[in-house]
Parts: C-alpha cells; sequence; structure tokens
C-alpha cells in the first residue's frame, strides 16, 4: 500500500511538473503571437524554462565609464537545439507592443540589440545616442563628443562590427521565416557572458554552467520584420568545434514564422 502510494504521488509530481511546463510554453507562445506575429513551433521536449528566478538578465561586460548601466537580454525558455547548440530566447512577458500611433512613420534598423551587447563585451561604448553624438537638445558643451573623438570611436566601433556582425537579407532564410533581416552577431569573449554581472545576488550559476557547458562561442541573433516593429532576439552558445552559427540559425529558422 505504502509503495503504491508512494508512487500514486510521483507520478502526480511528475504529471505538475509536465502541465506547468506545458502551461509556460503554451503561454509563451501565445505572447510572442500576440506581441510580435511570430509563430513558434519548437518541440516542446527541446523547450526549458530556468527556475533560478523569477527574472534573469543577461550581461554582456563591464559597465565602461562613458555609458551608465549595461545592456542585457531577458531571459525566456532555453531551447536544447542540439547536442552542440543552445538557444536562450528573449523573455515575453517583459516585451511591451507599442501602439500604432507611437510608431515612426520611417524608421531604419540598422543597429540591433546584439549590436550594443557585442560593443559592449569588447569593452566599447555601445549605445547609439553616444556613439553618433546625440545628447538631446540640452547639452553641455563639455560633454559633447570632440570631431576627432567621434570619428576615432566611429572607425572602432564600425571595425568591430566588421568583424563580428553580419546582417542577411534577401534570401533563403529570410523567405522561409518570412522576415526582412537575421542580424547574427558574435559575442567575441565568452567568459564575459552571464547573468546579473552587476548584481551578483541576482546570478543564475546553475543556467550560466549548462549555457556554457560545451559552449565554445556565443552570438546574439535578430529575426527583424519590419511590420512586427520588435525583432525576436535570441543567445546562440554553440560547440564551434562540431557545428557552425550558420547550421544552428537555420535550425531554428524551421520553427521560427512571422505572420
Amino acid at each position: 500500500m505504502i509503495k503504491k502510494i508512494l508512487g500514486a504521488m510521483l507520478l502526480t509530481t511528475i504529471a505538475i511538473q509536465i502541465f506547468g511546463n506545458n502551461n509556460d510554453y503554451d503561454n509563451y507562445r501565445t505572447q510572442i503571437k500576440e506581441k510580435l506575429g511570430i509563430k513558434v513551433s519548437i518541440p516542446e521536449k527541446c523547450v526549458n524554462f530556468q527556475t533560478e528566478s523569477h527574472l534573469v538578465t543577461i550581461t554582456f561586460g563591464e559597465q565602461v565609464k562613458e555609458v551608465c548601466g549595461l545592456p542585457g537580454m531577458n531571459v525566456g525558455p532555453v531551447v536544447k537545439l542540439s547536442e552542440d547548440c543552445s538557444v536562450v530566447m528573449m523573455n515575453a512577458e517583459t516585451v511591451q507592443k507599442p501602439r500604432p500611433e507611437s510608431l515612426p512613420k520611417a524608421r531604419n534598423y540598422n543597429f540591433p540589440a546584439a549590436t550594443s551587447w557585442m560593443l559592449n563585451n569588447c569593452d566599447t561604448p555601445w549605445a547609439e545616442w553616444y556613439i553618433n553624438n546625440n545628447r538631446g537638445v540640452i547639452i553641455e558643451d563639455e560633454e559633447k563628443l570632440t570631431e576627432e573623438e567621434q570619428a576615432t570611436l566611429h572607425e572602432k566601433v564600425s571595425a568591430l562590427r566588421v568583424k563580428n556582425e553580419r546582417c542577411i537579407k534577401s534570401t533563403e532564410l529570410t523567405q522561409n521565416i518570412n522576415c526582412d533581416r537575421v542580424f547574427i552577431v558574435r559575442i567575441p569573449n565568452i567568459e564575459k557572458v552571464g547573468t546579473h554581472r552587476s548584481l551578483p545576488e541576482y546570478a543564475c550559476p546553475k543556467l550560466d554552467a549548462e549555457l556554457k557547458a560545451d559552449a565554445t562561442e556565443c552570438y546574439g541573433v535578430e529575426f527583424y520584420k519590419y511590420s512586427a516593429f520588435i525583432p525576436l532576439r535570441m543567445l546562440f552558445f554553440i560547440n564551434g568545434n562540431n557545428t557552425t552559427i550558420d547550421e544552428c540559425v537555420t535550425m531554428m529558422a524551421d520553427y521560427i514564422l512571422f505572420e
């Protein structure tokens, strides 16, 4: 009798865990579809939700003196795409869908969030407004970059982007996703990537260890469609000895479709 009771309790516990994960994944897919107009069809067995903290943020380096704060990515589900690739997807709960009337009539998306991650990872000012010396209407003269300083910074940022960033347009990949652009940005210093580096008390060591267990390379990837306004942002941790980022992005593209 005791064995039967314990067995029933174990089955109930497993069922609750599975049911909870189903709810999490279904809720995630619903929010991504409502907010970004994206259909996500990743096999559920490949998807996990971390439980170390309610809200986890991954950052990419130390704060630079020129810009306050750190760029980061709020963690959603983690996808085990293959033995050599884990993908951290963006958190859907923190996405605020803009109202149509608030959207600019014309816009260019040429500076993805993943670029900021990469620049910060390379100890470089990462904010587009700082790089372009655009501080708003009221600016103290001493806070402005000189023409020489701005030219030097532009040259450094441009060199890092050429080395680490690709923008893919009008290919079979974008057609399969039904998006306008795919950005693939290498984050060169994987050892600097981690959860809440600026707030150690909120770190998630288990998640950090799992993501980096066999990973040799890290990439920020964005699928962007003009009509969706907000791109789907992801972090790829791959074993570059056994696979390539292009292979992994192509695999993920099979499960993502913009409406």
